[in-house]
């Protein structure tokens, strides 16, 4: 397991920020109480794939420091959008930790299973391998989150959308229509200001990769 300030170092140098501004977003999500916390000596905290995934996801949400605990806590918030027959977004994959994911779990929560998986570690297909690709990629500004992954034991592409359940359509107790579930992605769409720009920042495998290493999961 690796310390807070390894975890930075090594995100930093995988998506080319300065390392300043990785320092930065963790210790606002530390001091949210979203990332385990440093005691000293042989109790230091250790970071988990759960605290690299929240640091990911900051970055991944865009928009300065300050808002990163706030964009955390938005994806905690989000759950896969699916189909009417479609009950387990990562059925048939072959890797543990995704196809145990509960029905109910969120962004974070994938990108934390993606990062154990993929550590030494990890509960492997039976041919000992990972998806052959992966792709992480939030809005900025918004909130909808995807996951994307190809190579696949079953040969199909995984492309799992996360956004944020408007309370009218979940508890209507059946699968949303095509108006409702537009409803649903405009107000996840929506930007934090009213500007009209909007991006998707991703990530790839070797990203998530190099996490896992450092992680030893």
């Amino acid at each position: 397991m690796a310390s807070p300030g390894e975890l930075v170092k090594v995100i930093a140098l995988a998506v080319d920020m300065p390392e300043a501004a990785v320092t930065n977003i963790d210790r606002q999500l530390a001091i949210a109480g979203l990332r385990s916390k440093s005691g000293r000596g042989v109790s230091a905290a250790r970071v988990t794939p759960r605290d690299a995934a929240s640091l990911l996801t900051a970055i991944l949400a865009g928009g300065p420091a300050k808002e990163a605990a706030t964009s955390v806590r938005r994806y905690q918030e989000t759950r896969a959008l699916l189909g009417a027959t479609e009950l387990a977004p990562y059925e048939g994959l072959g890797v543990t930790e995704l196809q145990t994911l509960p029905a109910a779990h969120s962004f974070i929560d994938a990108l934390a299973a993606l990062i154990e998986a993929s550590g030494p570690h990890g509960a492997r297909r039976s041919d000992g391998s990972l998806p052959s690709m992966l792709e992480v990629s939030a809005l900025s500004p918004g909130t909808l989150g995807e996951i994307r992954i190809a190579g696949c034991a079953d040969g199909r592409v995984r492309n799992v959308r996360y956004l944020r359940p408007d309370p009218w359509i979940m508890a209507k107790g059946e699968p949303p229509d095509d108006r409702a579930i537009a409803e649903w992605e405009a107000q996840c769409l929506k930007a934090r200001t009213k500007g009209d720009l909007q991006q998707f920042r991703r990530i790839s495998e070797t990203t998530i990769r190099h996490v896992a290493e450092l992680l030893g999961t």
